[in-house]
């Protein structure tokens, strides 16, 4: 058992016995009621504490998805594959300036926060050619290449 698991099963555990305290008989002494109360308390501190816990692995998971696909690069035959196109198109993409690349040794590759920036800004633009792709540049930047 993972711990998130483990934490989530203490999560229903202390849920169930919050429920059994509040459901019990209220004809016991004012004693045992007194226990019941401070009982409750604690297992509303403990649950806080594992929604913290658990606030936490969600920040931490969010954040390590973020860094990936900033690291996670693929290469211009992919995002050809990726978007149904040649890989003539991508290339002539990247010359024109719509879609940036890093060149490492021989190879063309692009960042996935590249790609859904290109995806983001020529959406509805039409460059399925360097001359139509030429006048989307020059909308979305204002000039000429």
């Amino acid at each position: 058992m993972t711990e998130k698991e483990k934490i989530i099963l203490r999560h229903v555990e202390l849920a169930k016995e919050y429920t059994r305290l509040s459901n019990s008989d209220h004809s016991l002494s004012p004693e045992v009621w007194e226990n019941i109360s401070k009982r409750m308390e604690k297992i509303q501190q403990e649950i806080e504490e594992l929604r913290a816990i658990e606030h936490t692995w969600e920040e931490y998971h969010e954040q390590t998805q973020k860094e990936k696909s900033k690291l996670d690069m693929i290469s211009q035959d992919e995002l050809a594959d990726l978007l149904h196109v040649h890989r003539n198109n991508i290339a002539m993409l990247r010359e024109v300036g719509i879609i940036k690349a890093i060149k490492l040794g021989k190879c063309y590759m692009f960042t996935q926060e590249e790609i859904k920036r290109f995806q983001r800004d020529y959406r509805g633009f039409d460059v399925s050619n360097r001359e139509k792709a030429i006048e989307a540049y020059e909308v979305i930047h204002g000039h000429r290449n």
